[in-house]
């Protein structure tokens, strides 16, 4: 990998980064919001980078669930039941707010991690990342 295609993840790897560094604070209500914002654009970037890696490798893709479906025959991801389900977090952070759900999504959120720096791993074995 060049540096120039480093520094084009480096967005999705610092995000990453910031997502696992909140989580090993102790935890309050403040850090739980936190979490669940650092949870929203971490998958926001993944699945972005997922659509771009996907476009220039000649795979059209719409709509974010055709990329995670895409990403997964792809090879960038290993487990379609695990990114739906955080698919479905993320639409439920981005348009209901409450006690409950926040707890919800704080839940699913510290599984993330691993399976964004999976796709970080994935991306950076191809060789080569698109510069569009």
């Amino acid at each position: 990998m060049t540096s120039s295609e480093t520094l084009l993840l480096d967005p999705l790897r610092k995000a990453i980064d910031s997502l696992e560094d909140i989580l090993k604070q102790p935890m309050d209500e403040y850090r739980r919001d936190g979490t669940i914002q650092r949870f929203e654009y971490t998958f926001e970037l993944c699945w972005k980078f997922m659509q771009r890696v996907l476009e220039s490798e000649g795979d059209s893709v719409g709509s974010l669930k055709q990329v995670i479906q895409s990403a997964l025959k792809a090879g960038l991801i290993i487990d379609l039941d695990a990114w739906l389900a955080f698919l479905k977090t993320r639409n439920l952070s981005a348009h209901t707010y409450n006690q409950k759900v926040a707890e919800e999504v704080f839940k699913q959120a510290k599984q993330f991690p691993p399976f964004a720096r999976q796709v970080l791993h994935a991306i950076q074995t191809r060789g080569t990342f698109p510069t569009k």
